[in-house]
């Protein structure tokens, strides 16, 4: 009984540690960028430590090479990808002109055919609230890509964190190390094992996938002809990662733009968004990420639906391999509640 209790108090300090960083959640996010790009990196440090250099070398010589690649992006495709968002942030007010006098024309092809009082009020209102929130999403895309320049010190803060966790890692991971009973040590390697797997293969593979969806939605939009090719390709590169949903969020963006110009660039961006998820989804993800979270499609669902309702954007984006790491460890836990139940019999 005593085993079970202290189980069941771990349990109940995890449950506190996450309603904290929930609270802390702003202050956290520096942190946990961090972490996963020191994550990222680690397999990059151990290859190169066993060529002759040392931890604190490897680690300098991945930061200079993300240096040069960064630096090259910044020269190269960031005062593009700045002139197109301010492209954007400028045809909003013409395309709500645009917009409005669209819906203008529908309500008075509506009223030609005299229909009841009723019905044109529903019609009517229903055509105002899809201008609203039309509007709504637009608004809040370019919000959001413009607030990006309020955390620049989390950004700051990320890499530099995350030189101190690569180089540290040995260091930090012994005091981690500490806190678990030597007993419980083998079973514990087991299980981080398991989400080393999950997380490493999820992280790897998206990044990779959600590269070549942007890559090929870019290349797709150029060619048609259409404004903003780089700024919708890196959307739906990003929201590609969230399953079901995340072909929709990303394609939307993109379509309702274009709606804007004509029908015939609608139906081609919707064409070039849908062959490229349809190349995605087929091709390029059965290979490089496969099954390897191991989580019923309905755990997925009601995953995306908790991180959705909690953290928005960025709770979907984390939902899935969260929901992986959480059933390993949930399936620890019960198996160890079995045993000391056995036990105890």
């Amino acid at each position: 009984m005593n085993k079970i209790w202290r189980y069941g108090l771990v349990a109940m300090l995890f449950v506190a540690a996450a309603l904290f960083g929930y609270q802390m959640r702003s202050i956290l996010v520096p942190i946990m960028g961090a972490l996963i790009l020191a994550y990222i990196l680690e397999p990059i440090v151990v290859y190169l430590e066993a060529h002759r250099f040392t931890r604190v070398g490897a680690t300098l010589a991945i930061y200079l090479l993300l240096f040069c690649i960064i630096a090259a992006f910044g020269l190269l495709g960031l005062p593009r990808l700045w002139q197109q968002i301010l492209r954007a942030a400028e045809l909003i007010p013409l395309y709500n002109e645009q917009l409005q006098n669209v819906l203008n024309q529908a309500a008075a092809f509506c009223q030609q055919f005299a229909l009841p009082s009723v019905f044109s009020e529903m019609i009517l209102g229903s055509l105002d609230q899809l201008e609203i929130k039309i509007l709504a999403l637009t608004a809040r895309l370019m919000e959001n890509l413009l607030s990006l320049l309020s955390h620049s010190l989390d950004i700051v803060l990320i890499p530099v964190l995350g030189f101190y966790f690569l180089k540290d890692k040995d260091f930090l991971q012994r005091q981690l190390w500490q806190l678990i009973p030597v007993k419980n040590r083998q079973e514990v390697t087991v299980m981080l094992r398991q989400m080393d797997y999950i997380l490493r293969g999820f992280l790897s593979g998206s990044l990779t996938v959600g590269f070549c969806v942007a890559l090929m939605v870019s290349a797709g939009l150029l060619i048609i002809g259409m404004d903003l090719p780089l700024l919708f390709g890196m959307i739906a590169g990003v929201f590609n990662v969230i399953p079901y949903f995340g072909a929709i969020i990303g394609m939307a963006p993109a379509v309702i733009f274009a709606s804007f110009t004509s029908l015939k660039m609608a139906v081609s961006a919707a064409t070039v968004m849908i062959l490229a998820q349809q190349i995605e989804s087929n091709l390029i993800t059965p290979k490089i990420i496969g099954e390897k979270i191991g989580v019923h499609p309905i755990g997925v669902m009601i995953a995306l639906l908790i991180g959705g309702k909690l953290w928005g954007i960025m709770g979907m984006l984390f939902a899935v391999p969260t929901a992986g790491l959480l059933k390993i460890a949930l399936e620890f836990l019960y198996e160890k509640i079995i045993a000391l139940s056995t036990e105890k019999i």
